[in-house]
């Protein structure tokens, strides 16, 4: 009904032409609402049982009744328009500007305050949805502007999405004024928009030598408001141009204001009569052929949801349990699910559940946050895979086992479906915890005897917003600002070691971040921090403003490490402190500090403190690094097992500016130290998750084990040992007894004897 009903109202706005002054042209008008009618967007649109047809219905007819000056019918259709979608402010508020300039007001103030109160209804209904939304939520935005809006995308910088929503609104033009789009060729008659624009152009103009805003201006303001509009929106572009088709619709009866002219002027020229009717016709004939390309969309598009989507929900209807507290399924496109399912729903958009909109904005790491905290958390899963970075949970292990499979062949212009794989899925939460837990065999070491005050789970957006987290980049990394993985600890130190292994989101910054911790006036602060190092990052760590320590985030790809920076009593003066962490990322395509979460200790933090006895060496060009002792210990081979070396270090802490320092223990022939080691070990101390960067006050003992090769000859060896930063390969300079060539430390030698056959 409201299809029909739009294109009778294009005809009866094309009828009335503000570029003539005598009624007439009611053939141009129908030919222009034929083509409406056979247009296959609009047909596509009332067929797909969205509120799209309803809205250009209310819209046209809001425009029409402003053109005809009927304030009531005026009022009426843009207050149903505003409340059937929030755009509908637009064309309602311009036909209420259009009305209140048109027509004289009342002389007395009580006629004038009816007439105002009257024309500003329709504004006024568009506080209704913020209203309800508020009352509902505790928010005034939609949940489908939060996850639709390309201003309400919190993850990227605000330079970043205005230029997103004009490089849309240049698209959206380069493709009205063509009528064909790059993703599913013609879809509206390439005359349409420059004889609509035409007509439109020349009211304007005759509204100004006139001063007089006629339909010609309100139409224009409205297209571009509109498009203008639909711009900010990730899906402008989406379902057929589903949110522009209001737009385009009102091109039609402008259209039919150009075939007029045209059509007058040929009429008045001998032998030209015949071309009046090319426009309208050539529109018509076009405009149906897009019917015809959109009808194969349509059965395209219908075979993706009798074949995928409708048999999934069937299946998870006739499969999964259905008592009262049985957890919801997950889903990502709630409608077939939602009618044929039978079960109770976490939709991981938001757009029909409380919460998640926000998060789903900020990636699959805040996606997973959300999910995990939410008393909805889904039992199980009908999804696509592969959106939105839900591959990261798939990766992760969350979507869990496969129940049930659901692939389908997708059509060249599917809009039904978002992948052709769908899968029904049985969620694993077992590494997720209702809170995490520091883990790292050196920070439980660093902790012991001191209390957790606080935690901040980074991209848990309730936990940001709890502790006032800010984060910022230097340059946009590529991929999502948040991603969630699931990763065993590279040095675990908890007796569980089913407890060592956990599922976590954090973020991707090449900035950096700031928050506030509760805090102890006058107690030694641990500030515990876990990351993924994919690559290695300096950091600086600022605490109320002052900088207190370097890191590093060493690189250990797909392991948590955790790095602690001790803060000392006296820097803690209140219940809330400001921390402050700062990553030196040289390229933000490639590397990124990857923060996942921070736990605050307190209480007195006595670190055992080293001799002030000569070091054995120092490394680094301004001595950062000392070893206090070092030896070494030789095994021969027996019993079938190789040989080995092991080298015991006492490494004195802290090491600032010391970077992502790694050890390395050679060992060489005798007589041949500047070739290659026979043998070696490479790795970072404190279990290869602790560089030097990260050291707390004290000493710190380690031992690195060299495996000899089988056939190593017999002979005698020396050992080295050195450090190199992770990120550029350069060893650290070295000082002391046994520095030898290459900024190598000569710490020993073994002899290797010929075993016996």
């Amino acid at each position: 009904m409201a299809f029909f009903g739009s294109a009778w109202l294009v005809y009866l706005i094309g009828r009335a032409s503000p570029l003539a002054e005598e009624p007439g042209g009611a053939g141009y008008a129908l030919a222009l609402a034929l083509a409406y009618g056979v247009t296959g967007p609009f047909v596509w649109a009332a067929l797909s049982g969205m509120e799209t047809a309803p809205f250009l219905f209310l819209t046209l007819l809001t425009f029409y009744a402003a053109q005809q000056d009927r304030s009531s019918l005026a009022v009426a259709a843009g207050t149903l328009a505003v409340l059937a979608r929030p755009e509908g402010v637009i064309p309602a508020a311009l036909a209420m500007l259009a009305l209140g300039v048109r027509r004289s007001w009342p002389g007395d103030w009580r006629g004038r305050l009816r007439r105002g109160a009257l024309l500003a209804l329709p504004v006024a209904a568009a506080f209704v949805q913020p209203a309800l939304n508020w009352a509902a939520t505790g928010s005034a935005s939609a949940s489908g502007m939060q996850a639709k809006s390309l201003l309400a995308n919190t993850a990227a910088p605000l330079s970043e999405r205005l230029a997103d929503v004009a490089s849309f609104f240049g698209r959206m033009w380069g493709e009205l004024l063509v009528g064909r789009s790059a993703d599913f060729g013609t879809f509206t008659s390439p005359l349409l928009a420059p004889a609509a624009l035409g007509a439109l152009l020349a009211g304007t103009w005759l509204a100004w030598r006139q001063r007089r805003a006629n339909a010609a201006v309100l139409a224009l303001a409205t297209i571009l408001a509109l498009t203008a509009a639909v711009a900010t929106l990730d899906t402008a572009f989406w379902q057929f141009k589903r949110y522009q088709l209001p737009a385009i619709a009102l091109l039609y009866p402008a259209a039919a204001w150009a075939a007029r002219g045209l059509g007058d002027g040929l009429a008045a020229r001998a032998g030209w009569r015949a071309w009046r009717w090319a426009l309208p016709a050539l529109v018509l004939v076009s405009s149906a052929l897009t019917a015809l390309s959109f009808a194969r969309y349509y059965d395209e598009n219908v075979a993706v949801v009798r074949d995928q989507q409708v048999p999934m929900a069937r299946w998870v209807r006739d499969n999964l349990p259905e008592e009262e507290n049985d957890p919801r399924i997950g889903v990502h496109d709630v409608g077939m699910m939602g009618y044929f399912s039978e079960r109770p729903l976490y939709d991981v958009v938001g757009l029909t559940l409380l919460g998640p909109a926000p998060s789903w904005r900020q990636g699959p790491g805040a996606i997973y946050e959300h999910m995990a905290h939410s008393r909805y958390r889904p039992g199980a899963f009908a999804i696509y895979p592969d959106v939105q970075g839900l591959r990261y949970l798939l990766d992760a292990g969350v979507f869990g086992a496969v129940l049930a499979e659901f692939p389908v062949e997708l059509g060249e212009h599917n809009v039904a479906a978002a992948a052709e794989y769908q899968a029904v899925y049985a969620a694993d939460w077992t590494t997720t915890r209702p809170e995490e837990i520091a883990a790292q065999a050196s920070t439980l070491d660093a902790v012991q005897g001191l209390a957790l005050v606080d935690a901040v789970d980074v991209a848990h957006l309730s936990s940001e917003a709890e502790h006032g987290y800010t984060w910022w980049q230097d340059e946009s990394p590529p991929g999502f600002v948040t991603e969630v993985y699931t990763h065993w600890y590279h040095a675990c130190g908890l007796p569980d070691q089913s407890a060592c292994r956990a599922t976590d989101g954090g973020r991707v910054l090449t900035g950096g971040e700031a928050f506030t911790v509760h805090t102890r006036p006058g107690e030694d602060l641990l500030l515990v921090t876990r990351v993924h190092g994919r690559t290695s990052v300096p950091l600086a760590v600022f605490v109320n403003g002052i900088r207190v320590a370097e890191r590093a985030q060493p690189a250990v790809p797909g392991r948590w490490v955790e790095f602690v920076t001790w803060v000392p009593a006296a820097q803690i003066a209140g219940t809330r402190t400001r921390v402050r962490i700062e990553a030196d990322v040289d390229a933000p395509r490639a590397d990124a500090y990857l923060p996942y979460y921070h736990w605050a200790y307190q209480g007195a933090f006595s670190p055992d403190v080293a001799s002030d006895g000569q070091p054995v060496a120092v490394f680094g060009d301004d001595g950062a690094v000392r070893l206090r002792e070092v030896t070494l210990h030789y095994t021969p081979p027996a019993d079938g097992a190789g040989g080995q070396v092991a080298v015991r270090a006492v490494w004195q802490g802290p090491a600032p500016g010391a970077g992502d320092g790694v050890i390395f223990v050679h060992l060489y022939n005798s007589e041949r130290v500047d070739t290659e080691p026979v043998a070696q070990v490479v790795t970072r101390p404190g279990g290869g998750a602790l560089p030097p960067a990260n050291w707390l006050p004290g000493t710190l003992t380690d031992t690195y084990t060299v495996m000899l090769p089988e056939d190593l000859p017999p002979g005698t060896y020396v050992v080295a040992l050195g450090m190199f930063e992770a990120r550029t390969g350069v060893r650290y300079p070295v000082t002391g007894a046994g520095a030898g060539p290459d900024r190598r430390l000569f710490i020993g030698e073994i002899v290797v004897e010929e075993t016996a056959q």
